[in-house]
């Protein structure tokens, strides 16, 4: 399953064995690594067919005409802004529950991978809800605007979109419900404040003075559910630093870093961490 999707990730579907054998086996030595990947190719041909994988060298990749995979598909569908079609082969998220042992590169990868295709995925959607709302179809809007927020929870701008939609639509309930629960989340995971234009959105909407507060009463959290979280350094860290990785300016980006930098020096094995640096560093 992993030597699959590795195979499958990419727009060209092509990846170097030595490529590989890092991702899958970095604990044994090469021969060990090299006999383990053919191994793998031998059980896939013998699943899929024996032409399902060409080798080329050292390079090995899936055969389009035996196998379709929906990550080239779904990223050729974003690039060409086909969100309805990219939306439709969004269908969960990039290899969900799947672990393996002793392979902390490919878990490094899977999550980086794993992230992107969310985020693009929240993109889309955005997008999508954009479009319908220019042609005055806000209603059919909607739905779209709050799958782009269920991708990107701490996004500022998906929540002002859909928050205005709502709005606009004269759904001040839901909208209030709505921009409530989004304060609540941010104060409760992130234990931040959303930015002063968000709050200037809700504000003008609630017909408020600039300068009266918006008062949201902090959930709280049991004794329970936080032992699910021993290390709540790092995690607070790791989503604090993807809160500002969301709003792409330089400097929130630059602090983002940080934050994801002091995340993996608490704990080198964060592989969420790890990912936010990663993308810090290529936006």
């Amino acid at each position: 399953m992993a030597l699959l999707a590795l195979l499958g990730s990419s727009l060209d579907s092509t990846m170097s064995r030595d490529r590989l054998v890092g991702l899958l086996w970095p604990e044994s030595d090469e021969v060990t690594a090299r006999h383990l990947l053919a191994d793998s190719v031998y059980i896939l041909r013998q699943t899929l067919g024996p032409k399902a994988i060409v080798a080329s060298g050292e390079d090995l990749r899936l055969n389009p005409e035996i196998i379709a995979v929906d990550v080239p598909a779904f990223r050729q569908a974003t690039a060409a802004r086909r969100w309805r079609e990219a939306l439709a082969l969004y269908r969960g998220h990039f290899l969900d529950g799947l672990l393996l042992r002793n392979a902390g590169e490919f878990e490094h990868w899977a999550d980086r991978e794993r992230t992107r295709l969310r985020h693009d995925a929240a993109g889309a959607a955005a997008a999508l809800a954009a479009n319908l709302a220019e042609q005055d179809q806000a209603g059919d809007a909607v739905p779209w605007a709050e799958r782009a927020l269920e991708l990107a929870p701490y996004d500022e701008t998906a929540f002002r979109q859909l928050f205005e939609l709502l709005i606009k639509l004269g759904n001040r309930s839901r909208a209030e419900a709505t921009a409530r629960s989004f304060i609540e989340q941010l104060q409760h995971d992130l234990e931040v404040t959303p930015s002063l234009e968000t709050m200037e959105v809700i504000r003008r909407a609630r017909g408020l003075h600039p300068a009266e507060p918006i008062v949201v009463v902090a959930r709280t959290t049991s004794a329970r559910h936080r032992r699910r979280h021993p290390d709540l350094t790092t995690r607070n860290l790791t989503l604090q630093g993807r809160y500002l990785w969301h709003r792409r300016t330089r400097s929130a980006v630059e602090r983002a870093i940080d934050y994801f930098t002091r995340a993996t020096e608490r704990n080198p094995h964060s592989a969420e961490a790890w990912s936010g640096l990663a993308d810090s560093w290529t936006v």
